[in-house]
């Protein structure tokens, strides 16, 4: 049972738990799909959309130092401390000075030259087809994917689709047929996927029974690289005394943890944050599946997103934030940190905890608006004068962790609002930091006049550190459609380059469930093939011709990409 939680001085000690339900499951015996027909358009589970709380408050001792934070990034806890100072500054190594100017603005050449390099061609695109059509009429989509070693799984509201990389459909099921051996009956939604090359295993989350005091998180984990094969899946249910439900989550891994976070709800408003860490071996093994849960307040907002990838301390588990947009003419992000420590405080024995570090906030001087005005749907398109809605600017997918000199690297895109005060139009906007909370690079994707807006973004990054960024892309001249950039290793910082279109749209996009919004996304996904050459795999969504004419007669579809990148270190 989770608890509603109290305010908190960081850093906090969760509460251990355990799942409620487990089951295996071999997805190859799961009940096929039925042959997609007629559909009555639905948003979601029919529950509704939870807004987070934007333009949290910025306080001047939370703000980290442009120069970064003192070495002693991984000495152990002395003794045990019952209060740290925001972001635990013990934990953080020396970096040279970086400020961010404007977007293209880069001073620390010392850490330019500790970067690893890369020589780049263009990045060509080697592989495209489809991943799912409009099915069962869910909007939005949702859309996740993810690439292993020999196939390519693709999770989306009402799906999951396994296809081999040459786009052959070997498998599709439905996603409550996916969860149902330890799922409720009010249906699942917002699902995610990754592929952890580390332990040869698919990682899946989504949500169950929204608006219901069964709802909660689901977690399942395959027992090979194969996901056609066996599942080992689980349940833990929020069982909050509040009343509030579990939404839209975010996962991330290491060598340590399976972290899931979730924006908890009572109604339509959003109540708190939910961090799920996962003990990954206990996963790995088929256990029940044991966590530690940290219950946040609103005021610390929501979508804390943890990373993807080795930090180079597995005791570590860092998460984004996106903070505040427009706070004095600066924008901010959070960097969070779970943490395992050592603690000794004689006489009793040391002891193994761990806590959560609410971190220190880090800016930029080019500030966004965290929506359109008033929430408004603002994306332009060909043949329609409905508006597409952009979302806002949390981070909405996953975030990419690498080794560095003393400090690890953390890649991140959103959706930001621009100009601030005053939004008109969406870009993509990159980021490149490092442990200490030194911005190596902000850079992003944007049309200063209006005529394209840029929106739901996710990455990958190869080793040698080029990344690719693949989106969608909407214009008065165009249907909406999937658009790639990307930026290589040695280029330099701060730069980005449009690497053109993925899939073209097709028609205009009108679907209006049970809301107001015309909506799109949520989120897209893009994912590091785990193969030797550095190839990536991005699922992005755009505009199927529609059916018939006025509302509901837009038909999304997903279309899978790989690009081959061509580096020499």
């Amino acid at each position: 049972m989770s608890p509603a939680g109290k305010s908190r001085r960081f850093p906090m000690t969760g509460t251990p738990g355990e799942a409620d339900k487990k089951a295996e499951v071999n997805f190859a015996e799961l009940p096929a799909a039925e042959a997609w027909g007629n559909f009555t358009v639905r948003a979601q589970t029919e529950r509704p959309e939870v807004d987070l709380p934007h333009d949290l408050p910025v306080r001047e001792e939370e703000v980290a130092p442009e120069e970064g934070l003192p070495p002693d990034a991984d000495a152990p806890d002395e003794e045990e401390q019952e209060e740290e100072p925001p972001g635990d500054e013990k934990d953080r190594s020396a970096s040279s000075q970086n400020e961010t100017s404007d977007v293209t603005d880069f001073r620390d050449q010392r850490e330019a030259r500790s970067r690893p390099r890369a020589f780049l061609a263009p990045p060509t695109v080697t592989a495209s087809f489809d991943a799912v059509d409009f099915n069962t009429g869910f909007i939005p989509p949702d859309v996740g994917g993810a690439a292993g070693p020999n196939h390519l799984v693709a999770v989306h509201n009402g799906t999951v689709r396994i296809q081999n990389k040459a786009g052959g459909v070997l498998s599709t099921v439905t996603l409550d047929a996916f969860w149902s051996a330890v799922s409720g009956t009010g249906g699942t939604f917002d699902p995610k996927v990754l592929y952890d090359a580390s332990s040869s295993r698919w990682i899946m989350t989504a949500c169950d029974d929204a608006l219901s005091a069964t709802s909660g998180i689901l977690i399942g984990v395959s027992q090979s690289d194969d996901p056609t094969g066996n599942w080992t899946l689980r349940k833990v249910t929020v069982g909050a005394a509040d009343g509030a439900w579990a939404d839209y989550p975010s996962i991330g891994v290491n060598g340590l943890w399976i972290v899931v976070q979730v924006n908890m709800a009572i109604g339509a408003t959003f109540a708190r944050s939910h961090i799920y860490v996962f003990d990954k071996n206990d996963l790995l093994m088929g256990r029940m599946g044991t966590f530690i849960l940290f219950s946040l307040l609103p005021e610390y907002g929501g979508s804390q997103v943890p990373v993807i990838g080795n930090s180079g301390n597995p005791r570590i588990m860092y998460l984004l934030q996106d903070w505040n947009g427009n706070s004095s003419g600066a924008g901010y992000i959070r960097l969070w940190r779970i943490r395992q420590s050592t603690v000794i405080s004689p006489p009793d024995p040391p002891r193994t905890v761990t806590r959560l570090f609410s971190g220190f906030l880090i800016g930029t001087n080019n500030p966004w608006d965290s929506q359109a005005p008033g929430g408004a749907a603002i994306g332009p398109q060909l043949g329609s004068t409905a508006m597409i809605d952009l979302g806002d600017s949390r981070i909405r997918n996953d975030v990419y962790a690498k080794p560095g000199v003393q400090n690890a690297y953390i890649y991140v895109v959103q959706t930001a609002f621009l100009p601030a005060g005053g939004a008109t139009r969406s870009a993509v906007q990159f980021w490149a930091i490092r442990t200490n909370y030194v911005v190596e690079q902000f850079a992003r994707i944007d049309d200063p006049t209006g005529g394209t807006f840029f929106a739901y973004p996710s990455l990958a990054v190869t080793a040698l550190h080029s990344v690719f960024i693949g989106f969608s892309s909407f214009s008065a001249q165009r249907y909406p459609g999937a658009t790639f950039a990307f930026r290589s290793g040695s280029d330099p910082p701060s730069s980005l380059q449009m690497g053109g279109v993925l899939r073209s749209g097709q028609g205009p996009y009108l679907n209006v469930g049970t809301g107001t919004q015309n909506r799109w996304g949520d989120y897209s996904s893009t994912s590091l093939d785990p193969g030797g050459t550095p190839s990536i795999w991005t699922i992005q969504e755009y505009a199927r011709s529609p059916v018939g004419t006025g509302n509901q007669s837009g038909r999304w579809g997903t279309w899978w990409s790989n690009v081959e990148f061509f580096e020499i270190g």
